[in-house]
């Protein structure tokens, strides 16, 4: 059983950061600090000690600040919390809370709040009470100082220690040598620590047996007063002597209070932690202030003897110990402040930044654009007509727009990783990570088999005879290897992939406009003519006012399966560079891509085609044969039908590489997402594993295995199988949306409780949180009506259900399971982590080397070969 002795070493008792402006507690800085200070070389950190102005805290903050520390520092670095208090209830009460936010023990001051009422025997009787029902091992607290003159004995420390063994050791800011050399007689290291309080007689008490110090100036000059001990121990008492009477002197001009180690610590080591405006952010918590000017000038006149120069930590030692805890699910891995080097570690996992501002913009296309736009499409005009297919675009649209905006505050304030599906983790419950990691991640898988039974669909265009199972075996192996190499490779494929997309939606756009004007063979300017007959609104399963209406939700199924993006951008936050800019211009420009993309695409197909087509009715209900599945798109189609010769080959043959472009994204969604749930522990770990160029290889093995189910093309339609995907892949789309909006919820609640200025993140999302309650209901409504049409009468199948429900029966096994099996809870708003690996994306943007380049100014580096560009780049090669 490991010890439950607190570590021998120097102990720093971390002191408290406020927002300047609110007096709230500055969490974000916090972990900085955190983080810094276990970088060096001490044994461990005390929170809520005397220096933390741990009295002016509430009972949240002082939680959330342990919780803080834990994230910032790993689960392994030794964390010893403060619960004085003046009774025994609430000293249990903070020790159960130490507990459970990740301390390893903790520092109980004696109840003295009445001075000389507290006798021996109440003195007694609380440590016993406490240390009888403490989840946590005990060092007792000896402060005369802050406890009305309550000084506890040698005899009485010694006494509690044999009497009850889960009190482990004692921090004597009392001066006492004396007690330090008694205490160590009578009591082994191996079961009882004894800290001195102050640097200044460090080697006074390790001379007489004690196990190190708990000093308040290792706020200021840590690697110092460690310096001191580890001499000491190396035998070099006259150089831990020498160093030890400098830092003596140094300490001195800290002695007054609180307000002068905070500001010592300001403005000599706060610099390292990369906390700006120090001094203010460590000034007293109201209504205490910070020093005078004149004492302020004294402290920057200390000579703290260059702590981080003269006094380096043996630096082997401190990068092994980084290297150890960079294993770990900390904040920020802990590794040195140089690990920031772009192409080596850029994440806090072996992803690597490498999508540039253009391939982001269309990547992001590219996911989102594939065969709903221009072939799935229309399942919806044939069900509700020109007009109800533009209605529901434009609703489905708008509310998916409210879904962006959510998701663009989110993902520009903590590009991680996994996105949305990690942060529902964090911000939510790990239960809800864990449903919408699996979630996302069958939805990408099962995406890439779709794709390629569109490919085959489109492919008969040239010939009925394609050998479905060659173009399977072709897509998988490309795919592959696309994905196999570095980042990079699959970013610049995937963005001439996705410009010829773009080239396409052009060309369909332009051909409707020219064609409907009468610019075709035919001389026909056909107009809005289908809108009038057969007309705008069609009917579906039953007639009038009520078929009519159905028709219109057969177009919003439609819709939820076409209409997507927010999804794709938040999946790509790990691997951008300058994650915050290039993400927040990225959602901004999602905006008109909808208006562009969808609701154009939704006026344009109910432009150029009946609703009653004839062949279009035989392919969408699969009965087309020979011939027929030739002309799969709604615009071919009409290409066909206007005797326009040559087009319908090229927009066919584009349409065949934006179908393969979409299968190829969502083979690398796929791929991050499992990652993501490696990285969270819920998926094996292997899957963690990544290549020297940072792709995650075994989850690329895992993913590449679903689309062999394309192969159920071979002897089943390919129109009957894409069917089957369409209705599974719909119910997982939309509960992505969901998740992402009951995520925002809580994040919004958490940025709230815990005074983070919305306004002052990279994206503000306006509407908030009104627009997301709107859409999150919206999606709710949709998700349980999709699958209605089953439940008619004569049309109920197993297989209907099944497909349409699949995901929607999956998402309390998943949720549930994972809930009980982990014992899981839902995060408080002053618990949520809005810190996680915040601080370590701002290391990363502030040492990039470039500055953020526009859209046209990487287009146009990209066809000049900029040499400055170029010269750049190849640092990420």
């Amino acid at each position: 059983m490991p010890s439950q002795v607190p570590p021998a070493g120097v102990w720093c008792p971390a002191v408290t950061l406020f927002d300047p402006k609110t007096d709230k507690v500055d969490f974000e800085n916090q972990a900085r600090y955190f983080h810094y200070l276990s970088t060096t070389g001490l044994a461990g950190l005390v929170v809520l000690g005397t220096n933390a102005e741990t009295m002016l805290l509430t009972r949240e903050e002082r939680k959330a600040l342990i919780a803080t520390a834990r994230r910032a520092v790993g689960p392994s670095f030794p964390i010893m919390a403060g619960v004085g208090s003046h009774s025994t209830a609430q000293t249990l009460e903070f020790i159960s809370d130490a507990a459970t936010a990740g301390a390893n023990s903790v520092l109980v001051l004696p109840c003295c709040y009445f001075g000389g009422a507290t006798t021996p025997q109440v003195l007694e009787n609380f440590y016993g009470q406490v240390a009888a029902r403490s989840e946590l091992p005990i060092v007792i607290y000896n402060f005369p100082g802050v406890c009305n003159g309550v000084d506890l004995s040698s005899d009485f420390i010694e006494a509690m220690a044999k009497r009850h063994s889960n009190i482990v050791g004692v921090k004597l800011t009392c001066g006492s040598v004396a007690k330090i050399t008694r205490l160590a007689a009578a009591l082994p290291k191996e079961e009882f620590a004894v800290f001195g309080g102050q640097a200044d007689f460090i080697i006074g008490g390790l001379s007489s047996g004690s196990s190190g110090c708990i000093a308040a100036f290792a706020n200021v000059a840590p690697r110092c007063v460690v310096r001191i001990n580890e001499l000491y121990h190396q035998g070099k008492h006259a150089e831990a002597l020498a160093l030890h009477q400098k830092t003596a002197l140094a300490e001195q001009a800290i002695k007054g209070g609180i307000a002068l180690t905070k500001y010592a610590a300001a403005i000599h080591s706060a610099t390292y932690a990369g906390i700006q405006d120090a001094p203010a952010k460590m000034a007293p918590r109201r209504p205490y202030v910070a020093p005078a000017a004149a004492v302020q000038d004294m402290l920057s006149a200390v000579d703290t003897m260059s702590d981080h120069k003269a006094y380096e930590v043996n630096e082997k030692s401190a990068n092994a110990s980084s290297d150890v805890q960079g294993k770990d699910e900390g904040l920020y891995r802990v590794q040195t402040e140089h690990s920031v080097i772009h192409g080596h570690v850029d994440n806090a996992d072996q992803l690597q930044r490498h999508l540039g501002n253009r391939q982001v913009q269309l990547i992001a296309i590219g996911g989102s654009i594939g065969t709903a736009t221009f072939v799935s499409i229309a399942n919806g005009l044939v069900k509700g007509g020109p007009g109800s297919l533009f209605l529901a675009y434009t609703i489905y649209t708008c509310m998916l727009g409210l879904v962006n905006n959510a998701m663009a505050e989110m993902s520009s304030f903590m590009p991680v990783t996994g996105g949305f599906i990690r942060m529902a983790g964090h911000w939510v419950d790990s239960a809800m990570g864990f449903w919408a990691d699996w979630n996302f991640f069958l939805y990408e898988a099962i995406l890439i088999p779709f794709e390629i039974s569109a490919l085959n669909l489109v492919l008969k265009f040239w010939s009925d005879d394609i050998p479905v199972a060659a173009v399977v075996a072709v897509c998988i192996v490309l795919y592959f290897a696309i994905n196999a190499f570095v980042v990079k490779a699959y970013g610049e494929t995937e963005f001439w992939l996705a410009l010829g997309k773009v080239f396409l939606i052009l060309i369909v756009f332009s051909f409707t406009f020219i064609t409907m004007v009468g610019g075709n063979p035919k001389k026909d300017a056909y107009g809005f003519r289908y809108w009038n007959n057969p007309g705008a609104f069609a009917e579906y399963n039953t007639t009038g006012e009520l078929g009519r209406f159905e028709g219109f939700l057969g177009c919003l199924w439609s819709a939820a399966f076409t209409v997507v993006g927010p999804e794709y951008l938040s999946m790509l936050s790990g691997e951008v560079k300058l994650p915050r800019t290039y993400l927040k211009n990225a959602y901004k420009v999602t905006y008109a891509r909808f208006a562009f993309f969808f609701i154009g695409s939704a006026l344009c197909v109910g432009i150029v085609i009946p609703y009653n087509e004839s062949t279009l009715l035989e392919i969408m209900s699969g009965a087309a044969g020979g011939a027929g599945t030739a002309a799969a798109s709604p615009y071919v189609i009409a290409m066909k039908n206007l005797k326009v010769s040559g087009l319908p080959h090229l927009t066919n043959a584009l349409l065949c590489t934006s179908i393969f472009s979409a299968g190829n994204a969502y083979t690398y969604y796929g791929t991050r997402s499992l990652y993501g749930l490696a990285l969270e522990g819920q998926a094996p770990k292997f899957l963690k594993k990544c290549t020297k160029k940072g792709v995650p290889f075994y989850c690329l093995l895992v993913t590449i295995c679903f689309p062999f189910l394309g192969f159920l093309n071979v002897n089943a339609g390919s129109a009957k199988v894409l069917t089957w995907f369409i209705n599974i892949i719909t119910g997982a789309q939309i509960i992505n949306y969901i998740v992402i909006c009951i995520t925002y919820l809580f994040f919004y609640r958490a940025v709230k409780a815990q005074g983070v200025d919305r306004k002052a993140m990279p994206y503000y999302g306006y509407f908030q949180p009104y627009g997301t309650w709107i859409s999150m209901i919206f999606l709710i409504l949709v998700l349980g009506c999709y699958g209605y049409g089953t439940f008619l009468p004569g049309n109920f199948t197993i297989d209907g259900l099944f497909t349409y429900y699949m995901m929607v029966f999956l998402a309390p096994v998943l949720f549930f399971g994972w809930k009980f099996l982990k014992r899981t809870k839902m995060v408080k708003a002053h618990e949520a982590d809005l810190v996680w690996e915040k601080a370590y994306i701002d290391a990363y943007e502030a040492s990039f080397a470039e500055e953020a380049k526009g859209f046209w100014q990487e287009i146009l580096e990209m066809f000049t070969c900029g040499m400055k560009g170029r010269k750049k780049s190849s640092e990420y090669a």
